[in-house]
């Protein structure tokens, strides 16, 4: 029977005991009554804002994210709502809605009735999250042309493989047969 060797054995167990205590909730969660009471306010708006806020804060990234969208299709210029579903997207490695979104938010902002540092603020958010979707993007882009090179180099290797395998069984001859050596051959050499 193998032996472990006991350093990755014990690391292991600590691993374990440490995601244990990290998994174990130190008190009830307390989102099923937020998100309860985000249902009981009256602002379609403020409904929408705070159910996705209470979803992401959940860690229900998913869920924040589609009803975030569920409020942009009622209220499709909400910079809050936007912003939100950008970052939702972002982080959900999700580029076509990062990209609307942010687009979105950058329309959505000459239309933001807020003083100057609050519209300056807007406006580097918005850039940032802009910056943030084309990034996205152009990573997903990459990552699909190095899949697609993957690919074809498999392709190229098998195929080289295919044709190497067939020329070898072509040119390889009928089988030699193969005598038994004289049977005093060898004692005489001994």
């Amino acid at each position: 029977m193998a032996r472990l060797p006991l350093i990755p054995v014990v690391l292991w167990c600590i691993g374990l005991c440490c995601i244990g205590a990290q998994s174990a909730p130190s008190a009830t969660p307390r989102w099923p009554e937020a998100l309860r009471a985000a249902d009981e306010l009256t602002d379609d708006l403020a409904r929408s804002r705070a159910r996705v806020e209470v979803l992401y804060a959940a860690g229900d990234l998913p869920g924040a994210l589609q009803e975030s969208m569920a409020g942009l299709r009622a209220h499709p210029s909400d910079a809050v709502l936007l912003r939100r579903a950008c970052q939702l997207a972002l982080a959900l490695r999700i580029a076509d809605v990062a990209e609307s979104s942010a687009a979105a938010l950058a329309a959505a902002l000459p239309n933001l009735s807020t003083d100057e540092s609050v519209a300056r603020w807007w406006k580097n958010e918005s850039a940032a999250l802009s910056a943030a979707a084309r990034d996205l993007r152009a990573r997903d882009q990459e990552l699909s042309d190095a899949v697609k090179r993957a690919r074809l180099v498999s392709a190229l290797l098998l195929g080289g493989v295919v044709v190497a395998w067939i020329g070898f069984g072509r040119t390889k001859g009928p089988a030699l047969e193969t005598q038994p050596p004289a049977s005093g051959s060898r004692r005489r050499a001994a």
